[in-house]
């Protein structure tokens, strides 16, 4: 790659975890204000509900009924730790085409607003709920980050499962 084009790759893909954040926060923000206290809004009958909740524990509320301080900078700290692992592997790879470093800018673009949660509120704000009739109740209820999160994760696990002869060289070598 030729260095003029470095800085178009980088501002496109710094663009990835500014909107990120921002549409995670504008959600949030959205949800604290009109479903607080208890209250929700069901959006497609039977398919997808909006329901406020403070996840204090991990994703998918993993751990949120212990309750101790020190969770709390466990936590912080496990998500302090990996997006900092996450900045110096993007570092690392920095050179290797925009392609391969969109899946590590779009993970980061969840973990990002998810740890600012954390540190300013001690949880991270939930509030969708996925249904899909009386079929499938997912247990589990997110935000817009866990999706920038588990679609980063996503595109990264099909682009080494489905060309890992091309992929996995230019991330780990």
């Amino acid at each position: 790659m030729n260095m003029s084009s470095m800085p178009v790759k980088f501002t496109l893909l710094i663009c990835i975890p500014v909107l990120g954040f921002w549409t995670d926060m504008t959600t949030k923000t959205w949800a604290v204000n009109h479903l607080g206290a208890g209250r929700s809004r069901v959006l497609i009958r039977g398919v997808l509900e909006l329901v406020y909740t403070e996840n204090r524990g991990m994703v998918f509320g993993l751990f949120s009924q212990h309750h101790f301080i020190l969770k709390q900078v466990i936590l912080a700290g496990l998500t302090f730790a990996a997006i900092c692992f996450l900045f110096m592997f993007i570092w690392r790879i920095r050179k290797r085409p925009f392609v391969v470093l969109l899946p590590f800018f779009i993970i980061l673009s969840g973990a990002l607003p998810n740890f600012s949660d954390r540190i300013r509120f001690g949880h991270v704000v939930d509030f969708i709920h996925i249904h899909c009739f009386n079929i499938l109740d997912w247990p589990f209820l997110f935000n817009v980050a866990d999706i920038f999160i588990c679609a980063g994760a996503l595109l990264l696990g099909s682009m080494l499962l489905f060309n890992k002869n091309r992929v996995a060289p230019e991330i780990f070598s």
